[in-house]
């Protein structure tokens, strides 16, 4: 828990955290986590609040490190059972992956709301740590502008 806290800008967590790293060692088994938030003058339910989605996160950044580390061997099962004689499934999910078959969209559902001027507020500015695919984007939408380029420049030239 205490890890998973580091990571974290909340103004809760920091101030819990200055008063239990100044604890020795010693006492920090001794006294009470209630103790630490007493002397750090937070309030225990934001301090709670914030700890689990700081944990939260914490814990999303490690599943997205195993999954990217294990990515490559996923990749060649997939390929290895795409050349097998029953491996259309994996066949197509590669053709999809790399843009050489359009992907299957969704159903997507558009809610409208509308609110008179007088009544939108702006929404308070969050320090929100960067989400996992803004540090590593997918190569897919990229592959889709190169395979839509591909068959433009094939389609000018036939």
């Amino acid at each position: 828990m205490i890890d998973a806290m580091r990571f974290s800008s909340e103004p809760s967590i920091i101030a819990f955290l200055h008063v239990y790293d100044s604890t020795p060692v010693c006492d920090r088994k001794q006294i009470p986590l209630e103790a630490v938030v007493l002397k750090a003058k937070v309030d225990c339910n934001t301090l709670l609040g914030a700890i689990v989605m700081s944990y939260r996160s914490f814990q999303a950044q490690k599943v997205a490190m195993l999954a990217m580390a294990s990515h490559p061997d996923v990749i060649k099962s997939t390929i290895k059972y795409a050349k097998m004689q029953h491996g259309e499934r994996d066949r197509r999910m590669l053709h999809e992956a790399v843009g050489f078959l359009p992907t299957p969209k969704g159903a997507s559902i558009n809610f409208n709301f509308p609110q008179n001027q007088d009544e939108q507020e702006e929404a308070p500015e969050v320090d929100v740590p960067p989400d996992v695919d803004d540090l590593f984007p997918l190569v897919s939408s990229r592959q889709e502008k190169w395979q839509n380029n591909r068959q433009k420049l094939l389609t000018d030239s036939g």
